[in-house]
């Protein structure tokens, strides 16, 4: 688990931590990448903060639950992430590129997608054991949010990276 040092969350830290078990117990013989949690919010609403830094993020919808969730559940809140980084960063890209640039193997394996600019990352992760290998692996990593959640994400579809990630050898029996 990792938290923010200046966290201030209405959200109950147990309800994360349930739905996050939960989560990681319908991965287990998956051929997916098994088992984290993060925290995004909406930087719309009630208590924005001008100026506030956001992050560019796409999501896909997770498969159906086969257990009906219970009265409270955070399971109807969550998605599948697929891509995440920083909207500075995003606008370096554009601005590069003179467009959005979305590879065509991402739609291929996620027909429907959802692209979200005015979420801010809580810095706020459930991690698997596994993912300590992960990042001993890649030493260049800089930020877990960028880094590790952003090169996970696109691991998840980008054809080549998980062998180039190592996540092929930490991740077999």
């Amino acid at each position: 688990m990792v938290l923010p040092c200046d966290l201030i969350s209405e959200l109950a830290g147990t309800s994360l931590l349930e739905t996050w078990m939960v989560q990681a117990a319908g991965t287990i013989g998956s051929p997916t990448l098994p088992g984290a949690l993060g925290v995004w919010f909406p930087t719309k609403g009630e208590h924005v903060v001008k100026g506030e830094e956001t992050n560019f993020v796409i999501t896909t919808q997770l498969p159906p639950s086969t257990v009906f969730p219970h009265p409270g559940s955070l399971r109807p809140n969550l998605s599948k992430l697929v891509y995440a980084t920083t909207t500075d960063t995003l606008n370096d890209i554009t601005e590069d590129k003179k467009c959005l640039p979305i590879r065509h193997g991402l739609l291929r394996k996620h027909g429907r997608i959802r692209m979200l600019t005015t979420t801010r990352d809580a810095h706020i992760y459930l991690f698997p054991y596994w993912v300590l290998d992960f990042i001993n692996q890649n030493p260049t990593f800089d930020s877990i949010g960028e880094d590790i959640v952003g090169w996970w994400a696109k691991a998840t579809w980008q054809n080549g990276l998980v062998p180039k990630l190592g996540l092929d050898k930490i991740l077999s029996p």
